[in-house]
């Protein structure tokens, strides 16, 4: 989706929140979102002098994209060029791509996603998305399997998906059947 002049850009940090729109104009503002993972990628430019101090942009801010009252993407910033002010963001969904996994020990899927959220992955696991346990799933992650891609070794054969919402809520539901 493209839509900068109708869409406005919030960045919060530890030190407040701001809506990028009222500090220098966005344009180029361009997101993805993708079934069923959610929010993967957002970038976009700031009309602002090279080395300008734009508040609460800093590398890790949570960012989310609005239109009226709603929320259409969040995510988190990765780069800013302060010369050019080009930002790209990692959606909530993209995070978990990024994520890695522990290969030791018989962990379950839960227990997977919680160390990954108590290591600052952005979301929150309020039910369980799967208890099997490596073994008896046949899947054991290796030295370099992300979040993503050990979600859906597990879900998939059983029928389901991961998903991630706007609000940050991982979670998993049945594939579609068309």
């Amino acid at each position: 989706m493209t839509n900068s002049q109708t869409a406005l850009v919030r960045v919060v940090d530890s030190a407040g929140w701001s809506y990028l729109d009222a500090l220098a104009p966005v344009t180029s503002l361009v997101w993805s979102s993708n079934y069923s993972g959610g929010p993967t990628a957002a970038s976009f430019n700031l009309t602002a002098d090279a080395g300008a101090n734009i508040p609460h942009l800093t590398q890790g801010a949570a960012v989310t994209i609005h239109r009226g009252s709603s929320t259409l993407w969040a995510g988190r910033v990765a780069t800013i060029d302060r010369d050019s002010w080009a930002v790209q963001c990692d959606g909530l969904g993209g995070l978990v791509a990024q994520e890695q996994v522990s290969t030791s020990g018989a962990m379950t899927l839960d227990a997977q996603v919680d160390a990954a959220i108590s290591n600052g992955l952005p979301l929150t696991r309020p039910a369980s998305l799967s208890s099997t346990k490596w073994g008896n799933a046949n899947v054991t992650p290796t030295d370099g399997t992300t979040l993503d891609q050990l979600l859906s070794q597990v879900l998939s054969p059983t029928g389901y998906a991961w998903t991630v919402s706007i609000s940050g809520v991982i979670s998993s539901a049945p594939l579609p059947t068309t």
